[in-house]
């Protein structure tokens, strides 16, 4: 059964381009050979290092990882969260039922009895993901909120209710205890990216409402077509592809 679920599995690993943790030379290479004896079960493999160390490029990493992708679904997931086998099983069957114009947060459970929504991660179908220009690189080289902001689109243009979480308690994700103690250690305080967020919220709250009147004031349309150019301008990086093998997935290869 195991082996049936993992072949359904495209797993991209995007390392941020840390001197600190590489992913495939940190932890005397466990993790490494940890991806090699995973490779043949998996439907496809793909480790990407990204070559620049910009601080907190969370957004930027996301983005790459999805420009790989050829799944219809993104499960978008930080280092130190996890999804159990049982989890993943059942969510695997609910998501042929799903609408792809929908997405999805999920609960976290903490170790302790307590769960409560998970931030970064987020079920979006491919297709979507693209439709909201993916996430908003602005954000890179400061801490948080990129999430906050993919949110806010994602519900903006309907496809997240607020709220809209998958509840079940028998799919949710799993918090790694030490991963996210040191993460949560090194957060520095980050009054760019909140004021960032705030006035892109803002700004589009208040086009969307312009939008509704039916584009009422002279000019808005070519606003708009800027904003969406803005907001396609992705990977600011460059990368490397480290590990890649297909078993399962036939895709176009990314320029």
């Amino acid at each position: 059964m195991l082996n049936q679920i993992l072949a359904q599995l495209e797993v991209i690993v995007v390392d941020d381009g840390s001197p600190i943790f590489p992913i495939l030379n940190g932890t005397s290479g466990e993790i490494k050979r940890l991806l090699e004896t995973l490779e043949p079960r998996l439907g496809g493999l793909l480790v990407l290092r990204i070559l620049q160390d910009i601080p907190w490029n969370r957004a930027g990493s996301l983005n790459l990882g999805a420009t790989y992708s050829s799944a219809t679904w993104l499960l978008m997931l930080d280092i130190d969260t996890c999804i159990e086998l049982p989890a993943l099983t059942r969510l695997l069957r609910i998501i042929q039922m799903r609408d792809r114009h929908q997405a999805a947060q999920f609960m976290r459970n903490h170790g302790d009895g307590t769960q409560s929504i998970s931030p970064s991660a987020l079920l979006v179908s491919r297709a979507t993901f693209w439709n909201v220009s993916g996430y908003n690189e602005d954000f890179s080289g400061g801490h948080g909120y990129e999430d906050a902001y993919m949110a806010f689109e994602l519900i903006r243009r309907r496809y997240l209710s607020q709220g809209d979480t998958i509840l079940s308690p028998n799919i949710s994700l799993t918090l790694i205890p030490k991963l996210h103690t040191r993460a949560k250690a090194a957060l520095p305080r980050d009054d760019r990216n909140k004021g960032l967020f705030l006035n892109l919220t803002q700004v589009g709250t208040r086009v969307h409402k312009q939008k509704m009147h039916k584009q009422k004031m002279q000019g808005h349309s070519a606003l708009l077509s800027v904003m969406h150019l803005l907001r396609l301008c992705i990977l600011r990086f460059d990368w490397q592809v480290q590990i890649e093998s297909w078993h399962c997935f036939l895709r176009e290869r990314v320029p």
